[in-house]
């Protein structure tokens, strides 16, 4: 994210946070932002938390373990077709620029658009992989 400072990331045990992630959702008011806790060992990680206290839930999961929605433990994930896959993807601008033009990911959404079965855009990345590990986005 953007915030920095701290024990350097390979140190044995490290926290890393992201205070809101989705920080333009949060000041626009959208519930859709959330706050992201994970615990490194030697820069593995090991124990992780996404919360989103505007929805009212609270996704947990330690290395080895199920992830948990809030004190449920959620079966582990089944296989799945793309087709059959709700596809969260990241915010972009058609005018951006960089590694990844916009007008290039704006090809590969169009391309994806037509495998999935839906696609949404969250605005927040940890949103979007919560919903992975809980099923409900492919």
């Amino acid at each position: 994210g953007e915030e920095f400072g701290g024990e350097p990331i390979e140190s044995e045990l490290v926290w890393v946070l992201d205070p809101i992630d989705g920080t333009f959702n949060y000041a626009a008011g959208s519930p859709m932002a959330a706050i992201l806790l994970g615990l490194l060992w030697r820069g593995t990680p090991v124990a992780g938390l996404t919360w989103l206290p505007f929805m009212g839930q609270r996704y947990v999961a330690m290395d080895g373990g199920p992830v948990r929605d809030g004190d449920t433990a959620l079966p582990p994930l089944a296989p799945s077709t793309l087709a059959d896959s709700i596809v969260g993807i990241q915010t972009f601008n058609i005018d951006s620029k960089g590694r990844f033009p916009g007008r290039f990911r704006s090809a590969v959404l169009s391309g994806l658009s037509r495998e999935c079965s839906r696609m949404r855009m969250h605005g927040a990345t940890g949103v979007d992989l919560a919903y992975v590990g809980a099923g409900v986005l492919g």
